[in-house]
């Protein structure tokens, strides 16, 4: 299990349930039995929790992965709820992203990039998180960036909202709340505190609604196992 803040991610759904992020943020991992701490907030409490997760599928080549939460007993130690006796830790209430379209997006539309870090106060024991945000505009369409195996990722969207490993893999929103785009920091610095350069890129919602679906059922974006 890996305890290195990599990077952020989005709900997807609550079937897996299922989060979103970047490729190029999951570490290598050793085999398929390998697993991932995910730290998410309670929608209902607000309560910060951390919870083993799986790689559900990746697509590589558009630098997306999936991963799907697991029950809470599932690489998580009971919690102790009187002396001798302990009860499974509760799972938390998630609230999945609301999707919107990358389809009518313009230039010089505002945007907001959102992501966490783990707080000053954070350790395994009693998870914490603070929340960033940097908010700018829409600077360009249909740009391309690479990919973290090479290829070239078209239709990407630009932005002066700053973008950076810590909020690299979270949402990119419009003013409504609606996700329009998945940051993405590949080919930028990877350090958690680097600063935007004024152009930075995030996948667009109309390709992530057609590919993280087949990511989910299949392992892969081809739409077949």
């Amino acid at each position: 299990m890996t305890r290195e803040p990599i990077g952020s991610g989005i709900v997807w759904d609550t079937a897996g349930p299922h989060v979103l992020t970047n490729f190029h943020i999951i570490p290598p991992l050793s085999g398929t039995s390998s697993l991932l701490e995910v730290t998410v907030t309670d929608a209902a409490s607000g309560a910060v929790t951390t919870m083993s997760a799986r790689v559900a599928g990746t697509d590589s080549i558009h630098d997306l992965a999936v991963l799907q939460l697991l029950p809470r007993s599932v690489g998580t130690p009971p919690v102790a709820v009187a002396e001798g006796s302990t009860a499974a830790a509760p799972t938390p209430t998630l609230a999945p992203i609301r999707l919107g379209t990358s389809a009518g997006l313009r230039v010089g539309q505002a945007v907001y990039a959102l992501g966490c870090l783990p707080s000053s106060s954070s350790s395994p024991e009693t998870p914490a998180l603070t929340t960033t945000m940097s908010a700018g505009l829409l600077s360009g369409l249909q740009r391309s960036i690479p990919s973290p195996v090479g290829a070239r990722i078209y239709g990407v969207l630009q932005t002066d909202a700053v973008i950076n490993a810590a909020n690299s893999g979270g949402p990119l929103l419009d003013s409504a709340g609606r996700l329009v785009g998945l940051n993405t920091a590949v080919g930028r610095s990877q350090t958690i505190s680097a600063r935007g350069s004024g152009v930075n890129f995030a996948l667009p919602a109309d390709l992530l609604a057609d590919v993280v679906p087949k990511i989910i059922l299949y392992g892969n974006p081809y739409g077949k196992k």
